[in-house]
């Protein structure tokens, strides 16, 4: 369980910079 924590943990923010980089890209509105 604690390696899922720290898995979310690095999977989150690039997750997150990923959407954010499409939504620069115009693809996402």
């Amino acid at each position: 369980a604690a390696a899922d924590i720290r898995l979310s943990a690095m999977i989150i923010p690039i997750a997150q910079s990923a959407v954010t980089a499409l939504e620069h890209t115009g693809l996402v509105e």
